[in-house]
């Protein structure tokens, strides 16, 4: 057992996937771990910044993985690591969710106003429907656990969520459920719409029902230092090479070479966490490796902070399907409170719908956020604090992929050359699913 855990292992990948299976690791006693990550900070797509008031205030906002909440692994380190839940405006809150089409200018649930977020008149018929929805997630039970691997349901969930449901006929959930979950999973991208399948919602649906604090059931409940923190703290406990290249990383049955622009480092065991083909030309790549590492594909998106003069602060905003407003000024998708700058502005972090010209992104989004706000609530954007774009965001692979096996290959080549996979590529987009699917790896592999 001592030779065990003295063994040195490498992690490629110093985000919340790779935070997580560092801190599995030592949980377990592994005491020599090492993180490379080409970045200059951790956190990967966990990113908490600071705004700075006229009167000296800091207010903390996320601008990247914001809404963590649906595992009680998480929840257990949050806490471990002396983090507290609630921020803002919303501090004091529990169920702020409101979700609003600006397609066709009527809100679709109001948690604020109904504590079931439908009026009572449309709850019978939401009964039937989460009895009917109840039935396919017993049937999906296996989505519950960290994974796509070993899913013998796959085929009949392989088809679009909006096809999927429109087939099983929900009378009120499928009109608010497809928007909210298309929305959710491509980063409001709307040319990967027809890519969400009901198999990555079925997983989102199960997630989310781990714990009450998440957005399924109108609850928001923010870290009050902000995400990136808790991996901040985390990272204390491992050696870290931060915005370090990686030139390549050499592979035998005896351990694993990585070598940098001005080092070479001997480990014994690998965990790769960052997208695996941004390893290409970098990893000596088996064969089955390369052809999976080709198969993946992107829904790139853009987040933002702004400050409004007289915008709504009581709740969560959520523009469920305004990516598919006809006269193509509505990009903003969601808008949160993050903290009072003055009596009458506030700064909101959002995310915007995905926007097909590139070149001039950012400033469609503003202008047409700025718009949109005007029209809708007489409301006045006086700053734009920051615009990300997330080019890695929600990795995952075609549906033909999918169908030939790709988890269960994946699952098959763990160990392999002594490397193993995590990150969301096999966990799932959801900040919740990734540790939970590095713990799992741990635990089953070390």
């Amino acid at each position: 057992m001592i030779n065990k855990l003295n063994k040195k292992i490498a992690i490629i990948g110093a985000g919340p996937a790779g935070l997580a299976a560092a801190e599995a690791l030592r949980e377990k006693g592994y005491t020599d771990i090492t993180l490379f990550d080409r970045s200059m900070r951790v956190g990967g797509q966990s990113y908490t910044c600071e705004y700075t008031s006229p009167d000296k205030k800091t207010i903390r906002y996320d601008i990247g993985s914001a809404q963590p909440m649906s595992s009680p692994i998480l929840l257990r380190l949050l806490k471990q690591f002396g983090l507290n839940l609630g921020r803002g405006p919303l501090q004091d809150k529990s169920k702020v969710v409101v979700a609003y089409s600006a397609e066709h200018n009527k809100e679709v649930l109001n948690y604020l106003k109904y504590r079931f977020g439908f009026p009572w008149y449309k709850m019978p018929l939401v009964f039937l429907d989460l009895l009917k929805l109840k039935q396919y997630m017993k049937r999906y039970k296996r989505l519950a656990e960290p994974g796509f691997y070993d899913f013998e349901h796959l085929e009949e969930t392989a088809t679009g969520f909006t096809q999927w449901m429109e087939e099983k006929k929900f009378k009120v959930l499928g009109p608010v459920l497809i928007p909210q979950m298309c929305s959710l999973m491509t980063l409001v991208n709307k040319n990967m719409e027809d890519k969400v399948y009901a198999y990555k919602v079925f997983k989102f649906l199960h997630q989310q029902l781990k714990t009450p604090k998440r957005y399924i059931n109108g609850s928001y409940r923010p870290v009050r230092e902000g995400f990136q923190e808790l991996w901040i703290r985390i990272s204390k406990n491992f050696k870290l090479h931060l915005g370090v290249k990686i030139k390549a990383i050499a592979r035998t049955p005896a351990g694993i070479t990585i070598t940098t622009e001005t080092d070479s480092f001997q480990f014994d065991k690998l965990v790769i966490s960052c997208p695996p083909d941004k390893l290409n030309g970098v990893l000596d790549a088996s064969k089955a490796e390369q052809a999976i590492f080709k198969t993946i594909v992107y829904n790139p998106g853009y987040r933002g902070a702004f400050i409004a003069k007289h915008a709504p602060t009581d709740g969560i905003y959520w523009y469920i399907d305004s990516y598919e407003n006809k006269s193509g000024k509505a990009y903003l998708s969601l808008m949160i409170p993050e903290g009072k700058v003055d009596d009458t502005s506030c700064l909101y972090s959002c995310v915007f719908a995905y926007c097909d010209d590139q070149a001039n992104a950012v400033s469609i989004l503003q202008q047409s956020t700025e718009q949109f706000l005007k029209e809708t609530y007489n409301a006045e954007i006086t700053e734009w604090v920051k615009m990300q774009y997330w080019a890695d965001y929600g990795c995952e692979f075609e549906i033909e992929t999918v169908m030939d096996g790709v988890f269960d290959k994946i699952q098959a080549l763990q160990g392999a050359l002594n490397t193993y996979y995590t990150g969301q590529l096999v966990g799932s987009a959801s900040h919740s699913a990734v540790v939970d699917y590095s713990y799992e790896l741990i635990n089953l592999h070390f």
